[in-house]
């Protein structure tokens, strides 16, 4: 048996993963229940508990170990056909643990759909008044943050898991686990103009550590909410945004609020320049100083496929279910807007 199934596995494991892909994708209970309720959790807690202590980022280990197997073949002595076939696996291992590990989460159920939201696209009115009151709270928050203080990236971490854990409990979702956060290189990621990343195979989201510091808070709780089976973009922005709201500590809520103020400066911008202007005509010095470094601290890195980048992304969430790619992260905003009403 044990021989049958090493012959086979190039056959059992993708076929599994489509079957089970298929599954979920027809029957959202599965997804809900089976998947995300069952597998994914074992998965989170048997990797959280074990390799998510480890002191430094899995994927410093993992991805050398990849690359070593990848060019172990390329320069091997065998013929071509073999190399190839060799490599493929390695690319179908890779593909099928995505979608094993994490992927299968794109077909639960919309989250505004298990928590109950309306979501509409909000009139110029209702952008308006949001817009003039996360400028107001900005220059509020802004005198107590410690922009020039060294900004501890674990207790970051630490802070934001408990709270988004209780509010992802809230509406219903499972978290079992303790998903890591991890600091990486400066300029790993910025460099394809994204500052925080999820990687399924290594069961970590991951910071840009060239990112301002004041935008860390918000990036760990969106990329921890990838980690407990959130996948759309907007949706993790939803709750990255009310976890950090929910600390009762500046750094967290300006960290929030500045995220979302610029989600919105740019659907207003779009919609009305005038009226956008004048609201941002309103901030502060030292909010207008840190919407400067934001800048600096990106350009520092220069975007590797300017051309691609964003084709490839695109395309990639709209092939797994997100029909508006990648301008699905300003649908926080219809979340957001959703969710006030539904307060009120």
């Amino acid at each position: 048996m044990k021989l049958k199934i090493r012959k086979y596995w190039k056959i059992i494991l993708p076929g599994f993963t489509l079957l089970l892909y298929a599954l979920t994708k027809i029957f959202s209970p599965i997804a809900d229940s089976i998947y995300l309720g069952g597998m994914f959790q074992c998965l989170r807690i048997l990797y959280d508990y074990t390799l998510g202590f480890l002191p430094i980022p899995f994927i410093y280990i993992l991805l050398p170990v990849v690359f070593l197997l990848a060019f172990r073949q390329i320069f091997s002595s065998q013929k071509w056909k073999s190399k190839l076939v060799h490599l493929g696996k390695i690319i179908l291992v890779l593909v099928c643990g995505f979608y094993l590990s994490w992927a299968l989460n794109y077909n639960t159920t919309p989250v505004e759909q298990k928590i109950g939201l309306i979501v509409q696209n909000p009139s110029i009115a209702e952008l308006e008044k949001s817009f003039t009151e996360v400028t107001q709270k900005l220059n509020e928050l802004s005198p107590y943050i410690p922009i020039k203080d060294e900004i501890d990236f674990k207790r970051l971490e630490d802070r934001i898991r408990p709270v988004l854990k209780d509010i992802l409990k809230d509406f219903g979702y499972p978290t079992y686990g303790r998903v890591r956060v991890r600091k990486i290189f400066s300029g790993s990621i910025l460099r394809i103009r994204t500052s925080g990343i999820y990687i399924p195979h290594v069961f970590e989201g991951h910071v840009d550590g060239g990112l301002y510091q004041v935008q860390w808070p918000f990036t760990i709780a969106h990329e921890m909410s990838h980690g407990y089976g959130i996948t759309h973009e907007s949706d993790c922005n939803f709750f990255a945004y009310l976890a950090c709201l929910e600390i009762d500590e500046p750094l967290y809520q300006y960290s929030a609020s500045l995220a979302y103020w610029r989600y919105l400066a740019y659907q207003l911008r779009s919609m009305d320049n005038e009226l956008y202007e004048l609201i941002r005509s309103r901030l502060d010095d030292s909010v207008e100083a840190d919407l400067s470094q934001i800048r600096k601290h990106i350009v520092r890195y220069p975007d590797l496929m300017p051309k691609y980048r964003n084709i490839i992304y695109d395309n990639y969430l709209k092939t797994h279910g997100v029909a508006s790619g990648i301008k699905s992260y300003n649908r926080m905003i219809l979340l957001l807007e959703a969710w006030n009403k539904k307060q009120q």
